[in-house]
């Protein structure tokens, strides 16, 4: 906020607060108020309510009063404050306010006989923060001398500034006798992006050093950290130590990584120990890297770097793995699958719709509590069309809200690909109607039986009215409406409403794909 015109009378007023307010609250808004003036009379009184004020809040809002008004006058009485006040936070406020408002030639002096003869370390520390921002060298060198000797090693990080300024922070600290300073600074270092980073070339050869001698700390954690980093920055000439670590490292949760790591760096050499490995199913725990920290294998990794890898020749290994895995297992790497959009694969998956166990503790990898979403949802982006009839069936019919769910969308999903095709004379997609057939008879069907209950909206009611068959899009949009779970609105009207829209497009499109059927 800049200045304000207050009247003489009110500035009178203010004044009066200032110098007999009962509470230190009604001196401290005055304070704040009268910096937003100007004028010596405003300036002057200021200056004196310092000198008298007893309240180190009320001559903290002084201090920055008298900076905001920025008259030369104030410049003294505030150096006084500086040197003489026993409380640090009004020293702290002329701190931030001589460097701000009065310049760096009235600042540099006062703030670096704070650092030589303050005992307040809080105080040098604000000091020493001050001059680190000035132009002058003799003010940076003096403030980076302080800040080593005094500053937590958190502090001096977090306030240097400057990629190279930091990383010689994270290196000179690696051998910290504080293990906590020494495993930040690895964590640090693993999370640089080497693409990204403006580290000069001397110190990216530092760094490549350090990583690579971090393979072979003694500390796990470490170790991982080091897999993790070549494989996410691509440094391919680590493949090989990489597959002596994923083959025989003392600590599995390393192994892991150095697996992932494999698999980050497209490595062909690793393709045979992977395979060896997809047979190693003893289960831990990983970790930080794995979602939930659930029981993991390191066959599970081996299988998602060759799916990184992605070769096709080795499909019966990979095939053979999956019909042999576990649910949770087959949970996680379905995903995965849809790397290889081969007919084997689509038919692998399509036999887990049949499926209807649950997983540990209904707790796992993206929160279903079935294999069934987890398969349509690939076999949806693999656009299966064989899967349609068994996604519609679930999608009608199954008890589970998210197994509904994940099905109906995924034919959702199917209908987009009409508009890779010619439209009718009315605007609709011939090939959505004729290559899913069962998508839109469960979609119809679904919108004709369900009960549209109070916590659809109108909104609803609007997107459906745009078209006798929405688009894709507002197809999408009305499902999601249908499964908000906090959908709290619409009164009877409205719902009668929904449900009239509804059966008129329903009717529309069984009479559509009876005519087309009928031309074909």
């Amino acid at each position: 906020m800049g200045r304000e015109d207050f009247d003489e009378e009110r500035i009178s007023e203010l004044l009066e607060d200032l110098q007999n307010g009962e509470e230190a609250g009604t001196r401290r808004r005055a304070a704040r108020k009268l910096g937003r003036t100007s004028g010596s009379r405003v300036v002057n009184s200021l200056i004196q309510a310092l000198q008298n004020e007893k309240d180190e809040r009320v001559r903290s809002k002084i201090v920055y009063a008298l900076g905001r008004i920025g008259d030369e006058c104030a410049v003294e009485p505030l150096i006084h404050v500086l040197k003489s006040d026993k409380e640090s936070r009004p020293r702290i406020a002329v701190i931030d306010t001589l460097l701000d408002k009065f310049g760096e030639e009235t600042a540099i002096t006062p703030l670096m006989d704070i650092l030589t003869n303050c005992e307040d370390l809080e105080v040098k520390k604000a000091a020493a923060q001050s001059l680190s921002w000035m132009e002058s060298s003799l003010a940076k060198d003096a403030a980076n001398v302080f800040k080593n000797e005094h500053f937590s090693f958190e502090e001096l990080y977090e306030d240097t500034e400057g990629a190279e300024e930091k990383f010689s922070i994270l290196t000179r600290n690696l051998s910290s006798e504080d293990e906590d300073i020494a495993m930040f600074c690895y964590d640090a270092l693993t999370s640089i992006k080497l693409e990204s980073t403006d580290l000069s070339e001397k110190s990216l050869s530092t760094l490549d050093h350090v990583m690579a001698e971090g393979l072979y700390n003694p500390k796990p954690l470490i170790r991982r950290w080091c897999c993790y980093f070549f494989g996410a920055n691509g440094v391919k000439n680590k493949i090989e130590v990489l597959m002596q670590i994923a083959e025989d490292d003392s600590s599995l949760n390393v192994r892991y990584n150095a697996i992932g790591a494999l698999g980050d760096l497209f490595a062909v050499e690793a393709i045979p120990l992977l395979i060896e490995l997809l047979g190693h199913n003893d289960p831990f725990k990983h970790g930080r890297n794995v979602m939930f920290e659930k029981d993991v294998t390191l066959s599970e990794q081996a299988f998602k770097s060759l799916a990184n890898i992605g070769f096709k020749e080795y499909l019966p290994q990979i095939v053979e793995y999956f019909e042999e895995a576990d649910e949770l297992t087959k949970i996680r790497i379905i995903p995965i699958l849809v790397n290889y959009p081969s007919p084997q694969i689509k038919g692998l998956i399509r036999g887990e719709l049949r499926s209807s166990n649950t997983a540990r503790d209904g707790d796992h990898l993206f929160g279903y509590k079935s294999i069934i979403p987890v398969a349509i949802e690939a076999l949806a982006k693999l656009n299966d069309a064989q899967s349609i009839p068994q996604i519609a069936e679930l999608g009608l019919n199954h008890e589970s809200y998210k197994v509904r769910k994940s099905a109906l969308m995924s034919l959702v999903s199917c209908l987009e690909q009409g508009h890779r095709y010619p439209m009718d004379r009315e605007g609709f997609p011939y090939s959505s109607v004729t290559k899913y057939p069962e998508a839109i008879s469960s979609l119809l069907t679904y919108l004709q039986s369900r009960e549209v209950q109070s916590s659809e909206s109108t909104e609803m009611a609007m997107n459906l009215r745009l078209g006798a068959f929405p688009t894709q899009l507002r197809v999408a949009q009305f499902l999601e409406f249908v499964f908000h779970p906090d959908r709290h609105y619409g009164d009877d009207d409205e719902i009668q409403d929904i449900r009239n829209t509804v059966e008129a497009m329903r009717d529309y499109w069984i009479t559509f794909c009876k005519d087309l059927g009928n031309e074909e």
